[in-house]
């Protein structure tokens, strides 16, 4: 069971940032319908060609928890592909939170919510170290919070995993997109930045819901 108050909150908080930054915000939020267990991930496309830079501010809690380091790294030429999303900068083990209600769903390495408001999120490089090494041989309790299953509903804010070093990442960060109603990209930049933030995870209990 998700909580609502939270979410209300967080969504709240970032609704006011974006008025008082002047900044539209994104359509109000409309319910998603019901999904398979574990939904399918968000694709971005891997090209070299400009993504189109679509800016809209989605009501969202920052999904880092702490002190980051980021810029607006979206479309980014990377040689052999334009960068799709965001790197967040943060150390290993650094709580990585749900931005918005919706349906989770996850692989190793990476998840996606399917937002209640319609929007899609996706963070990969997830912790696969055992604590103070780089053994690459960290079990699923270093990558994710515990008790999550495929298909369960998060609230804004609520834990999902960790930051790492998985995958190719070249140092801790956790690497974000966001997708709008339609399935394309939208540049993270201005949602993050007039993210809420939260100084602690909603938790997880034994049986799935949260406090």
């Amino acid at each position: 069971m998700v909580n609502p108050k939270r979410a209300v909150v967080a969504a709240c908080l970032a609704v006011a940032l974006c008025a008082a930054a002047g900044v539209a915000t994104a359509a109000a939020p409309a319910q998603i319908g019901g999904g398979p267990n574990n939904p399918r991930p968000p694709i971005a496309p891997f090209v070299t060609s400009p993504l189109p830079d679509r800016r809209v501010v989605v009501p969202m809690v920052f999904p880092v928890l702490g002190a980051t380091r980021w810029r607006n790294g979206y479309n980014a030429d990377r040689g052999s592909h334009r960068h799709t999303g965001i790197d967040i900068l943060a150390p290993k083990m650094r709580p990585v939170v749900a931005p918005f209600p919706g349906v989770l769903g996850f692989k190793t390495q990476t998840f996606w919510v399917y937002g209640d408001n319609g929007y899609k999120c996706l963070g990969t490089h997830l912790n696969d170290d055992t604590p103070g090494t780089n053994d690459n041989r960290g079990t699923r309790d270093f990558m994710f919070a515990p008790n999550l299953r495929p298909g369960d509903r998060v609230a804004a804010g609520q834990l999902i995993g960790y930051v790492g070093d998985s995958g190719l990442a070249s140092g801790p960060h956790l690497h974000f997109e966001l997708f709008a109603p339609d399935g394309l990209l939208v540049n993270p930049f201005p949602s993050l930045k007039a993210a809420g933030r939260v100084t602690a995870p909603d938790p997880v209990l034994s049986d799935g819901a949260t406090r």
